[in-house]
């Protein structure tokens, strides 16, 4: 069986500061599939493209849902760069690569009506640790590609990991990579579920999620998972 079905998703981007115009950019220069990111409301309830809830790594008190997208967008990182709003990634990225975008926070309704208002469904999947609120997005979009990220399958019978996604409508489970075993996989395919694992960086545990023929591998270098990959396309 060929992994020729196995995407690389560039976690945060690639190459530049994460969650950027710049590391976006970069993802798709290097022929990612897709971008994994995380999003946040503001407080006019725009979605913006930024890991935290707060601004504590630039040294600022604030939360993001306590600033309007204006006030997020005249902050200057470090790296000289902008927080980006969601439509600018769409812009930027629509017809070029997928989008794999982890809601960090409680506003599931909000993100299907933001992804159905676009079309977007044919080209993003969505994935969070909140089954409520993929469950919520599964209802508004029944047909959106929907991904349940968890860490502690090793704690968590993997039936009961399945059990959950289909509950809630999930089209893959989205597991930390390091207990992401062959038979699990196995199993999850059986279900027709799915695997897409995450961060995976080392050279030796990109092989073994190729070889155990995982969906989907997350991780922050691009170009030594596609290089990996290449040795496992007929």
């Amino acid at each position: 069986m060929t992994n020729s079905f196995t995407s690389i998703h560039a976690h945060r981007g690639s190459g530049g500061p994460e969650n950027t115009l710049k590391a976006f950019k970069q993802a798709i220069d290097l022929k990612a599939d897709f971008i994994e990111l995380d999003t946040h409301l503001t407080e006019d309830k725009q979605f913006v493209v930024i890991h935290d809830a707060n601004l504590k790594k630039i040294q600022r008190n604030e939360l993001v849902s306590e600033l309007t997208l204006a006030e997020l967008q005249e902050i200057e990182l470090p790296s000289g760069e902008r927080i980006p709003s969601l439509d600018e990634v769409y812009l930027l990225c629509n017809g070029k690569i997928g989008l794999n975008i982890e809601l960090k926070v409680a506003h599931g309704k909000e993100l299907a009506g933001f992804v159905k208002a676009r079309e977007w469904i044919s080209k993003v999947m969505v994935s969070s640790f909140k089954i409520d609120e993929l469950e919520k997005i599964h209802q508004i979009l029944p047909e959106l590609d929907l991904g349940y990220i968890f860490v502690d399958l090793w704690f968590i019978p993997s039936w009961r990991r399945m059990k959950i996604a289909r509950k809630i409508g999930a089209s893959a489970l989205h597991p930390y990579h390091k207990f992401t075993y062959s038979w699990r996989v196995k199993r999850a395919h059986k279900a027709n579920l799915e695997v897409r694992a995450w961060t995976i960086n080392e050279e030796k545990d990109l092989h073994r999620m190729f070889r155990h023929k995982v969906n989907a591998i997350i991780t922050d270098d691009v170009k030594l998972a596609l290089k990996v990959r290449e040795q496992y396309l007929e």
